[in-house]
């Protein structure tokens, strides 16, 4: 049976990890959205105030985007004026390119637009700028080249009417990566204008001091050089990188080992399979993975992966190709289930695989059966998990009634040896309070009676006399106190006449007796709590007075008895010299275990708030 649990808690784990792959989602944290619109509706509307939340909102990671989205429409729904257009623009822009890292590309493309229909041509440069090539983008990810390539040569000469440096560099370089990847588009022109717009990037961005920036653009330039088999030039110019790379920009090195592997790759097939270069190219795809791997860039593996399997292949080593091939279409698997493509304006677009290298058929068959093999063996183990999950269920949920069952009767049975011992304490002060009042008081005021009759029939002179009269005193003071003790092992007032009357009589008593000032509050009905709960409620407050008149060397404490219609409220606070809380984890002491022991009895809670000379107050809620 244990094992049978195993395989279907690993059914499930895998069920759901493949349903995890099949929907991406978003990270929506509920509370922390309450938290940032609290936030903000206490907020004052200024631009002051705008401006800082813009920055918030530019500074804020894409994992954080129920917070982005929150900021960003709070800013817009609040700069609905002419004053604070600016604002708003920046506002939609930045939630624009929110919505596209999210992949929601309808939402990205509607505030995006909003951005470019605002105010004149010329306004707000440098935010239409950007929305044209954040535009631009979502064109690419919904597989719409022409309009891809429009609204990137719109950003280059909108960029370069209003002399926007920053918006001509990144146009330039979105323009090259279209030259690139059209190979219909080949030729010395060509060549030319991705040079020109490379150099201009390097030249602007070395301006700007953005080594990131320089970094990308040069290997760029590089792979230029490489796509027109100038292949040599093309690995100098991407290993020239290298001196930009800082810890800052350490993620570039991706991209940088990735290009040069592609470069060597596209060297060995131009130069009849050169094996050397062949090995320069898996060098490179090599160090590239565990970098993509640290910077969670899945796409950039599975295309290592991809470029190494055909890279193995040319070289004849066939297993490792298969290997990498196998690794290929796993990891791109799961990121083609985990992009979400949509509707943009009326035209319906559809997502197509990768296609494999031509010359790997007899590899890529092999990988298509497995995959058919998979889903077959997913969909049986589908039906698996669900039998399973249903008997697990129905298990766990007998599991946890017996062991819910289990902790009733264990509480129960504490509860009863609680009441139990309780009861067998208060019978015992009883019967030694009236053994006490009643036989040794008794006897002793015998005595006292015994002496004073002889008294008057024996003849004593004055020191003799003045000797009796003190024994007769002592004598006294023996009763007195021990009546005191029977009254405190069971108080007759509580007997007689109720806890109300107990408490204020123990509270005068204690008061005359210690000297220390005891103000005593009863608040609330006056109801019986019958005779065991009263009894442990009179314990209880007797614990904590002697306690704060023993220990804490208090002049005064506060004692407040409250009852409401099914609970107790006691407080105790004196001004004495406090302790340290954390000592009370280790106290052995009877008086605290009794105390927490009637407590418990009673269904309560004890709280307690003291600080070395702070004094010290118990506040405790019982149900009762």
């Amino acid at each position: 049976m244990r094992y049978l649990n195993k395989v279907c808690c690993a059914l499930i784990f895998l069920f759901f990890q493949q349903m995890a792959r099949a929907q991406p989602r978003v990270n929506v944290d509920s509370v922390k959205t309450d938290s940032i619109n609290k936030i903000l509706k206490k907020e004052t509307k200024n631009i002051g105030t705008f401006r800082t939340y813009l920055q918030k909102l530019d500074t804020l990671s894409n994992e954080e985007f129920i917070v982005k989205e929150a900021i960003a429409n709070w800013l817009i729904s609040n700069s609905d004026t002419r004053e604070y257009a600016g604002i708003k623009i920046e506002a939609q822009q930045l939630l624009g390119r929110a919505y596209y890292h999210t992949g929601n590309y309808v939402l990205a493309h509607d505030y995006l637009n909003k951005v470019l229909a605002t105010g004149k041509e010329d306004d707000y440069f440098e935010t239409k700028s950007k929305a044209l090539e954040a535009q631009a983008q979502v064109f690419y990810q919904t597989e719409q080249p022409e309009k891809q390539k429009e609204y990137i040569l719109k950003n280059l000469a909108y960029s370069k009417k209003n002399n926007y440096k920053q918006g001509i560099a990144v146009a330039n370089e979105n323009y090259t990566s279209i030259l690139q990847d059209n190979d219909y588009q080949t030729g010395k022109d060509t060549f030319n204008m991705i040079l020109n717009a490379e150099n201009e990037s390097i030249k602007i961005w070395k301006e700007l001091k953005d080594t990131g920036k320089i970094i990308h653009v040069i290997i760029s330039k590089g792979q230029a050089y490489a796509d027109y088999h100038f292949f040599d030039t093309g690995i100098n110019i991407v290993l020239s990188a290298k001196e930009y790379f800082t810890n800052r920009n350490k993620e570039s090195s991706v991209y940088y080992n990735f290009i040069l592997g592609k470069i060597y790759f596209n060297k060995a097939k131009t130069n009849n399979n050169n094996a050397t270069d062949y090995k320069n190219a898996i060098k490179y795809f090599e160090i590239c993975i565990p970098l993509a791997q640290q910077f969670k860039n899945k796409k950039q593996e599975a295309w290592c992966y991809d470029w190494l399997s055909a890279s193995y292949k040319f070289l004849g080593n066939y297993q490792q190709a298969y290997k990498y091939l196998e690794k290929y279409s796993y990891l791109n698997d799961g990121m083609v289930n985990e992009e979400n493509f949509k509707k943009i304006t009326s035209v319906e677009h559809k997502y197509e695989t990768e296609k494999k290298d031509k010359e790997i058929v007899t590899l890529e068959s092999k990988t298509k059966q497995k995959a058919t093999l998979n889903k077959i063996l997913i969909g049986a183990a589908a039906a698996l998990v669900f039998i399973g999950f249903l008997g697990y269920r129905n298990f766990r949920s007998k599991q946890q009634i017996q062991q819910q069952i289990i902790t009733e009767l264990e509480k129960e049975k504490q509860l009863h040896a609680v009441d139990a011992m309780l009861k067998g304490q208060e019978e015992e002060r009883g019967r030694l309070a009236k053994d006490l009042h009643d036989g040794l008081g008794g006897m002793l005021s015998g005595v006292k009676m015994s002496f004073s009759n002889m008294k008057e029939n024996m003849i004593m002179d004055a020191s003799n006399t003045d000797a009796f009269e003190k024994s007769i005193a002592q004598l006294d003071n023996t009763i007195t106190e021990l009546r005191k003790v029977a009254h405190n092992l069971m108080p007759e007032a509580l007997v007689k006449f109720g806890l109300k009357n107990a408490v204020e009589d123990f509270c005068r008593s204690m008061e005359l007796s210690s000297k220390t000032k005891i103000i005593c509050e009863q608040l609330g009905s006056d109801r019986d709590l019958g005779n065991s709960a009263n009894v442990n409620v009179y314990r209880i407050i007797q614990e904590l007075v002697n306690n704060a008149i023993k220990h804490a060397q208090a002049s005064q404490i506060l004692v407040q008895l409250t009852k409401s219609s099914d609970k107790v409220l006691l407080t105790v606070e004196d001004d004495g010299k406090g302790f340290d809380i954390n000592t009370l984890e280790n106290a052995t002491g009877i008086g605290y275990i009794n105390l927490k022991q009637r407590v418990a009895y009673l269904n309560g809670k004890m709280d307690i708030e003291t600080k070395p000379s702070q004094g010290t107050a118990v506040n405790i809620e019982l149900t009762a």
